[in-house]
């Protein structure tokens, strides 16, 4: 199979491998310039998450390549933030009484934080430690798809 795309941390596919799936995710629609991209073969997890500072500025990519044998369990998980849902909301609020520019950019910067108050997190576990993959909630259904493809992507290396 012709790989289109370089495979996150310049990883070669053996002989034998093919990819499977290969999906990007974003934390939220606030931060859509941060994507998170794994990729499915029929041997490992391939994973390229970006690096930041205070969560929103990217300084570079962490890559993960992890065995399929080496995966003990695939979970999804459905978060709410109600920390972010009263920040943001007291950003609107507080921007409601402000002038004309300070108006703008504080219920821009409310509609932001709100933006991120429902989560999606992808959690591998393996021999190394946990991975995760964070999806804004527009991207749950594709997550929790690409979940099921991790699983039958094990059940059939262990067959």
């Amino acid at each position: 199979m012709k790989e289109t795309r370089e495979l996150p941390g310049g990883y070669v596919l053996a002989e034998d491998e093919r990819v499977l799936a290969d999906e990007e995710f974003m934390p939220s629609l606030a931060l859509f310039w941060l994507k998170s991209r794994v990729v499915i073969t029929n041997r490992s997890i391939l994973a390229g998450n970006p690096n930041t500072i205070l969560k929103i500025l990217p300084v570079g990519r962490q890559t993960q390549n992890i065995g399929l044998a080496h995966i003990t369990n695939v979970e999804s998980d459905r978060e709410f933030s109600l920390s972010k849902l009263v920040f943001g909301t007291g950003f609107v609020l507080v921007g409601m009484f402000a002038g004309l520019w300070a108006a703008t950019i504080m219920i821009l910067l409310g509609i932001w934080i709100i933006s991120a108050v429902f989560q999606t997190t992808l959690t591998l576990r393996y021999v190394g430690g946990p991975a995760e993959i964070k999806a804004s909630f527009i991207q749950r259904e594709r997550l929790e798809t690409f979940h099921n493809q991790i699983s039958r992507a094990i059940a059939d290396a262990r067959s």
